[in-house]
């Protein structure tokens, strides 16, 4: 997918509660072969009981797959709620990728909200651990480079366990390693409940 350059505006993804297959919500639920590039979205709300990414919940491939990739895309004012949650993939991994197959690169994220999602919204949902990244909350096999985060702010309450990262929360989704170079974040704020267990990785 190409936006050549395009915003999306006030997008709104929300998974069926009901439905306990319906775990991936972003722009695209899962983006296996193939990409997104050069796209501006803005004023986004997502919600899942597992991957919330604003571009993608999901960003995955196997060593038989093509690559998959999102470019240059850039993400303001957004919200995503999830188990694993960021501002462009809340998944950026599979088993059996080769390192460099999956990429997150260009990409950009300003003025960003994260959180588990409510039991209230998600009855039968029972958040455990809650892995949080400005760019990917849970990455494995993954390149990203050149990536900016700013004004982020997570919200941990209600979790048990949480990992969260200014580009990655949780690098190990898969036994090959995840690179970061050339990325930034500024501005980064961290709210935890005092019964929670949370990490703020360097990542």
């Amino acid at each position: 997918f190409d936006g050549k350059g395009h915003t999306i505006s006030n997008l709104n993804v929300k998974t069926d509660p009901a439905d306990s297959a319906a775990t991936n919500a972003g722009l695209f639920g899962r983006i296996c072969d193939g990409g997104v590039k050069n796209l501006t979205i803005d004023g986004a709300k997502v919600y899942s009981s597992k991957y919330a990414g604003i571009v993608c919940g999901v960003l995955s491939c196997t060593a038989k797959t093509g690559s998959v990739f999102v470019e240059n895309c850039h993400v303001i004012n957004a919200e995503a709620y999830g188990e694993q949650v960021a501002g462009i993939a809340g998944r950026s991994a599979t088993t059996g990728a080769i390192k460099g197959q999956i990429s997150i690169t260009g990409c950009s994220v300003d003025s960003l909200y994260l959180a588990q999602v409510s039991q209230s919204d998600y009855p039968d949902h029972n958040p455990k651990n809650h892995y949080v990244g400005g760019i990917s909350g849970c990455a494995g096999a993954t390149v990203i480079d050149g990536c900016l985060v700013k004004n982020f702010t997570v919200d941990t309450i209600g979790t048990s366990l949480s990992t969260v990262g200014g580009i990655v929360g949780c690098q190990g989704a898969s036994s090959v390693a995840t690179d970061v170079t050339n990325c930034y974040v500024s501005g980064a704020k961290f709210t935890a409940s005092a019964d929670s267990h949370a990490e703020k990785t360097c990542l």
